[in-house]
């Protein structure tokens, strides 16, 4: 490569990198340290998700499983 190249910094000043996708929905509801603790002390999401449907009164296709499973892997 010919030329003077810029640095990392002045590539990512220039190039910031792009955020991928939704925020995550556990990240951003009330129950959030409840559902934190309950995963961390090993509970399962399909129980995280019917908590969160019959007794928060999230709809089925808010509080999923794959939201759930997400925010384990991700968020913890």
């Amino acid at each position: 490569m010919s030329g003077k190249r810029m640095s990392i910094a002045e590539f990512v000043k220039k190039n910031p990198p792009k955020k991928h996708g939704n925020p995550c929905w556990a990240c951003s509801i009330p129950e959030r340290k409840e559902v934190d603790e309950a995963i961390r002390s090993g509970v399962g999401k399909r129980s995280i998700t019917g908590w969160l449907q019959q007794e928060c009164g999230y709809p089925k296709d808010m509080a999923t499983e794959g939201r759930i499973a997400h925010h384990g892997r991700n968020h913890l």
